[in-house]
Parts: structure tokens; C-alpha cells; sequence
């Protein structure tokens, strides 16, 4: 998988064409955090008290899963090599990685430390996408796809958050699928 980091170059000069580039999209979390996380007890279960909020179903995330799948694929049918294979690839680790989510009246301790994380991979087992039980909350299908394409990059060995960003934004403009959000990291990347 990290063979995938060879062909970012060449993607990056495509983030910022397509549809939606310059419309404006809610902003999530502040650009200091990051989702790659170095903590061996990140991913550790805590209790919460917010369980009464909405979660998407396991149906539901199944769907987005299907959905991110769908929208590397079509990325990269409309694009050319090397980053037609990088998003063949992305989809197709994505449809085998490994999920962590929390139980009900659960977050992970990682999600707990910081507000703005919705989701993290850690580099101790980057096999397993751990998503926390705000990103489940409240969303819709696009967003955790959108979510999903972002942390994939990190399985693949992509491990600085503006070239995740850049693969998240560029997989989700080419697609034809507006941004369903604007990810904490986007301003700080220059990323419109």
C-alpha cells in the first residue's frame, strides 16, 4: 500500500479542478489536529453521556462505505494514470480495511482528547479506520463517505494531512460529488 505515496505528486496538481471548487462549504474542526495518531490507547472505549443522540445505522454505513467505494471508482474512471490507479487502489483498500466504532453510550479515548477529530488512524495499527461516535452522529451518507476517502489515505501510507485532504477533495470533485463538508484541515492547506 504505501507504494500509493509515489503517485501523490502527480495528483496534487488536479485538487482543485472540478465541480464545486469554488462554492462554499461548512467548515468542521480547527486545522491544529490531526487524525493520524501516535497514542497506543487512542482507540480505548470510554463512556460517554450523549446517548441519546442520533447515530447512523450499520445500514447507514454500510451505504456510505458503498458510496466512497462508488466515488473513487468514478474518480478514477475520469482520470488518467498514475492517479487512475492511486483511486482504484484507495477503493479497493477501502472495501477491506478494517472498521473501529464505538458502542452505543461509547467514544474513543482519542475522540474524547480532541473535539475536532472525527475519525483517526493510528500509526500502531494503520490497518483499522477508528471512527468516533460524533462522525456517526447527525450525518448523511456523502459526509461519511467523504470521511472515509480521507482516512484511506492514511491506511495507504499518505500520512501528511494536506495530501489526505488533497486526495479527499480531488476524489470527491472529479467524481461529480460536491463536498459535503469543509474539513479543519482545508484552510490551512490552501485547499478551496
Amino acid at each position: 500500500m504505501k507504494i500509493y505515496f509515489l503517485l501523490i505528486p502527480t495528483l496534487l496538481v488536479l485538487w482543485g479542478c472540478g465541480k464545486g471548487a469554488n462554492e462554499p462549504i461548512p467548515t468542521e474542526g480547527p486545522s491544529e489536529s490531526s487524525d493520524l495518531v501516535p497514542d497506543a490507547h487512542a482507540a480505548d472505549p470510554v463512556k460517554t453521556t450523549n446517548i441519546e443522540q442520533l447515530r447512523i445505522s450499520k445500514l447507514g454505513f454500510d451505504a456510505a462505505k458503498a458510496l466512497a467505494v462508488a466515488i473513487l471508482n468514478t474518480a478514477a474512471s475520469h482520470s488518467q494514470p498514475p492517479e487512475s490507479t492511486l483511486f482504484q487502489n484507495l477503493g479497493i483498500e477501502l472495501a477491506k480495511v478494517n472498521y473501529d466504532i464505538p458502542a452505543p453510550g461509547e467514544d474513543l479515548r482519542q475522540c474524547v482528547k480532541d473535539k475536532a477529530v472525527l475519525a483517526f488512524v493510528m500509526t500502531n495499527s494503520p490497518e483499522t479506520i477508528h471512527i468516533c461516535s460524533r462522525a456517526l452522529q447527525n450525518t448523511s451518507k456523502n459526509k461519511m463517505a467523504q470521511i472515509l476517502i480521507h482516512e484511506i489515505s492514511h491506511v495507504a501510507g499518505v500520512h501528511n494531512e494536506c495530501m489526505a485532504t488533497k486526495i479527499e477533495v480531488t476524489a470527491m470533485r472529479m467524481s461529480g460529488k460536491d463536498l459535503a463538508f469543509k474539513n479543519g484541515y482545508m484552510q490551512a492547506c490552501g485547499i478551496h
